[in-house]
């Protein structure tokens, strides 16, 4: 693999190492049954959880493309109340376009962009998913 600039790859992951963290790397090599180890794509799966949130980051290498696929998926619990307002403000949102709405989820996405929102809510407790894709050149 080409050499990524350090900076690019911190930034795709430095919102999540916050607080007292952890993590955790899967890659193409580590599942013992795994046909595509040695494949030209590479695989990082990087989970991290700290006090306030659980991250989950998957970095795709395509080496043909020169680049890197990230996925961020970062998963936030609390009060079904401020789950409720945080779905309120995404709703009032005109940045944010509204994709379905149920009696205990909303799934929205940022205009122009791979980036959602998802609100879910059940008795009292709720979670707010934020789901974004972007990609790393590498040159």
């Amino acid at each position: 693999m080409k050499r990524v600039p350090k900076e690019k790859i911190y930034g795709a992951i430095e919102h999540a190492l916050k607080e007292d963290w952890y993590s955790y790397w899967v890659g193409n090599g580590d599942l013992e049954k795994s046909k595509f180890n040695d494949n030209k794509f590479r695989v990082v799966d990087l989970i991290i959880p700290n006090n306030g949130r659980i991250n989950n980051i998957t970095l795709t290498y395509f080496p043909e493309a020169k680049q890197i696929l990230v996925a961020q998926r970062e998963f936030v619990e609390g009060e079904s109340s401020t789950v409720l307002e945080e779905f309120r403000k995404s709703k009032n949102n005109p940045e944010f376009k509204r994709l379905t709405e149920k009696d205990n989820y909303g799934f929205f996405q940022r205009d122009g962009q791979v980036s959602f929102r998802i609100y879910h809510v059940k008795a009292q407790n709720g979670a707010v998913g934020y789901v974004n894709y972007g990609i790393i050149d590498v040159k």
